[in-house]
């Protein structure tokens, strides 16, 4: 059961309770009467075997391939796990897209961007709150390189004979994650 008078604002409503307008009270009347007959949905039965699921678990633990959703169409793509990383290895040899480093840059880029936007804040063009929100997480997700299959495309246009594979270096959860966000 949900504590509706348990939420951060609860006591300030209470408080202030008899300066709200009629209809706002009466929206809440009615919030609290949803919530409070609210009930969670079953959980799904489970839409495999339990042959099929033993064969899942056997194909997880293989290290001869490798599992990956598609780029697109929501489908699950096995692959053959050298030809992966043959392919990984391939594209990131390219230089003309990616440079070698010796070490992470992320400590480095993220102390010069905390930088620009103190100083933002110093000058008053944005505000404690937008401030800390760019700053990002203090212990950031690290980035990693993986590759997800192109079964959309012609598979004339592969590069390896099964399926393209395009690079994806996730950005969530990464030091400046929050600075692309509108």
């Amino acid at each position: 059961m949900i504590q509706l008078d348990s939420y951060p604002g609860a006591k300030l409503y209470h408080f202030i309770e008899h300066q709200v307008n009629p209809a706002i009270k009466n929206l809440i009347r009615n919030n609290k009467q949803t919530l409070r007959s609210y009930q969670p949905p079953p959980e799904a039965p489970d839409n495999l075997s339990d042959d099929e699921r033993r064969a899942l678990s056997q194909i997880r633990q293989n290290p001869n391939i490798i599992i990956k959703p598609a780029d697109k169409r929501s489908k699950i793509v096995i692959m053959d796990r050298n030809q992966y990383l043959t392919e990984a290895n391939r594209q990131l040899s390219n230089t003309e897209h990616y440079q070698p480093i010796q070490s992470g840059i992320q400590p480095q880029t993220q102390a010069q961007l905390r930088n620009i936007i103190q100083s933002l804040y110093n000058k008053k063009f944005i505000t404690a709150k937008q401030r800390d929100h760019l700053f990002g997480p203090d212990q950031p997700r690290p980035r990693y390189f993986y590759l997800l299959p192109k079964i959309h495309k012609d598979p004339h246009t592969w590069t390896i004979p099964y399926t393209d594979l395009r690079p994806t270096i996730p950005h969530y959860d990464s030091f400046n994650h929050n600075l692309s966000l509108p």
